[in-house]
């Protein structure tokens, strides 16, 4: 049992989705407006209109999270971990601000129009209170979504990651435009996402990691390159320093093993790619000096 646990603990996370929806409702019919809250508004909520359309990508919120959990679950269960991670401890802290401090808005528009996108809102406005709103799971979750999606090496094309981080920032600022919270909400959940993020992805985005670099045919260490994740020019002028002075032969075949190394210590877990590429160009750089001379 402990052996099938510590091998399948990525599913245990998926535990947090009942214990929240729960947690919600019980919220929501505690605080439901009859008591007393604070009414979190700013004068900026007046400048910014009601857009029924924007119910849209308010409602792709779901779709979002839901996808990309199912995705990162499958295809990258280590970032998969960060990310949920990061739903607990920010849908946790948020439920204790609702409760430590009971908030609302009263920014809801009256009537919202005759269109098929205001009849969604009127239907959310009626199934939602318009209270506990401070901080914004919504614009929270939405931006952390955009975080995850950069975290992620199993999304390889551009235009998608691109596509992801826009439709997360839009599921985040639909709140705004629908009347459902007010910005001051939204940057109340930048301000708790910011220290999460620091604290979750702080090794994953600026950790350094020392490569030996060893020859491997007189068997002796050359040195030790200390890297940046992600940044090959730095991989690639550290091994250019460390491998100056050898032979051509002996700097394919120390580049060739440093590849090998970093890929058994990278590719299946973070699909360092870029490491990679740089350590092949320090080496492409020193044999096509070294032909000059």
């Amino acid at each position: 049992m402990k052996d099938w646990l510590k091998k399948n603990r990525y599913y245990l996370y998926c535990l947090y989705l009942p214990i929240y929806l729960i947690v919600f409702f019980l919220t929501e019919r505690i605080i439901d407006g009859s008591s007393p809250y604070w009414s979190s508004y700013v004068p900026f909520d007046d400048a910014i209109p009601f857009v029924d359309w924007f119910v849209i990508f308010y409602c792709v919120w779901y779709v979002l999270l839901i996808g990309l959990g199912l995705w990162l679950l499958v295809k990258d269960k280590p970032a998969f971990e960060r990310f949920m991670f990061m739903v607990m401890i920010g849908f946790s802290l948020s439920f204790v601000v609702f409760f430590a401090f009971p908030n609302g808005q009263d920014l809801r528009v009256a009537d919202t129009g005759d269109t098929i996108f205001s009849k969604v809102v009127d239907a959310i406005y009626s199934a939602d209170t318009n209270t506990n709103v401070l901080p914004s799971i919504h614009a929270y979750a939405g931006l952390l979504a955009l975080v995850a999606v950069i975290d992620t090496k199993s999304i390889r094309q551009v235009w998608l990651k691109v596509l992801l981080c826009v439709v997360s920032v839009l599921t985040a600022i639909s709140t705004v435009f629908v009347k459902q919270h007010s910005i001051l909400d939204v940057y109340a959940a930048i301000f708790m996402l910011i220290p999460l993020v620091l604290l979750v992805y702080w090794r994953r985005f600026f950790a350094r990691k020392k490569i030996q670099i060893s020859d491997p045919l007189a068997g002796q260490p050359l040195g030790q390159v200390e890297t940046t994740m992600g940044v090959g020019a730095e991989i690639s002028e550290s091994v250019d320093s460390v491998l100056k002075g050898t032979s051509s032969e002996k700097q394919e075949n120390v580049v060739a093993e440093t590849i090998a190394e970093s890929d058994a210590e990278f590719g299946a877990e973070s699909g360092l790619a870029e490491e990679q590429t740089g350590i092949q160009q320090g080496g492409q750089n020193l044999e096509e000096r070294t032909k000059t001379e």
